[in-house]
C-alpha cells in the first residue's frame, strides 16, 4: 500500500517489512541479553560459593595453628591433630570428587561445613 502525502509517496510495505526487521533484533538481542543476565548469575553463585570456601580454609589454618600451639611437644595431642587432619583430607577429597562434573563445568554443591582441628 502506497500512500500520497503532500511532500511524497509513503510505501507501507516497506515500513513493515522494516519494522519487522527492527523486531526481530530487538528479540535477538533480548535473547543475547537472558543468556548474559543468567551468566552474570552463575559468576555471582560461583563467587559467593568460594568466598564460604575460603572462609573455610581460613578458619582450618586459624584452628590447625592453635592446636598446634597448644600441643606443644606433647606426642599424643600432635597425633590427635594428625587424625583429624587425616579425617579432613578424606572429606575434602570426597568433596571435590563428589562435586566435579565430568565436563568440567563447577557444580552447585553444598557449603562445605567447617573442618575439625
Amino acid at each position: 500500500m502506497t500512500v500520497l502525502i503532500s511532500d511524497g509517496l509513503i510505501d507501507f510495505s516497506s515500513l513493515i517489512n522494516q519494522l519487522g526487521r527492527i523486531e526481530s533484533k530487538i528479540d535477538t538481542l533480548t535473547t543475547k541479553e537472558n543468556k548474559e543476565m543468567a551468566l552474570i548469575d552463575d559468576l555471582q553463585a560461583t563467587v559467593a560459593q568460594q568466598t564460604t570456601v575460603i572462609g573455610s580454609v581460613v578458619t582450618l589454618v586459624q584452628g590447625l595453628k592453635a592446636a598446634l600451639d597448644a600441643a606443644g611437644t606433647d606426642p599424643v595431642k600432635l597425633q590427635a591433630i594428625k587424625d583429624a587432619l587425616d579425617a579432613n583430607d578424606t572429606t575434602l577429597a570426597n568433596l571435590v570428587v563428589q562435586n566435579t562434573p565430568a565436563s568440567g563445568n563447577p557444580a552447585p554443591g553444598p557449603t562445605p561445613a567447617p573442618p575439625t582441628v
